[in-house]
């Protein structure tokens, strides 16, 4: 697995599983792979009578609200190809952040969407609910 950000040219942060799409193995790169990508936001924390207040320490990830959206919610692949014009850079994140993204994946990746129709689901056939019940003799 090849965890990276990539930041966009709008700016959006973007975290995958990162490939490099070329034709052919010595061909010029043609766009990215992006499996599983997750927009993410972060925010520090703070309590209603918490003031506001600066330091020169850096902040660390324990100490902040990491919340991570689908980048492309309703796509039926899990991944999605970005051009190379659209990228700005991308960069291998802190291992926390890693880690964060890695336990997030591995939970949707257990999920299987079963489809059964259960026996007490009406169809609408004949059952007064305007489907299937006007008879076209």
């Amino acid at each position: 697995m090849s965890v990276r950000i990539v930041r966009m040219q709008n700016g959006e942060d973007v975290i995958a599983d990162v490939y490099e799409m070329r034709e052919g193995k010595d061909g010029p790169p043609l766009a990215y792979k992006l499996d599983r990508p997750y927009t993410f936001v972060i925010q520090r924390p703070q309590s209603l009578f918490e003031e506001a207040h600066y330091t020169d320490e850096p902040t660390t990830l324990d100490q902040l609200d990491v919340q991570f959206e689908a980048f492309v919610p309703f796509s039926k692949e899990p991944h999605v190809f970005l051009p190379i014009q659209s990228v700005s850079f991308i960069y291998s994140p802190i291992d926390q952040m890693a880690d964060k993204y890695q336990e997030l994946t591995a939970n949707h990746a257990e999920i299987d969407v079963v489809e059964e129709r259960s026996e007490s689901v009406p169809d609408g056939k004949d059952d007064g609910t305007g489907r299937g019940t006007v008879d076209s003799d």
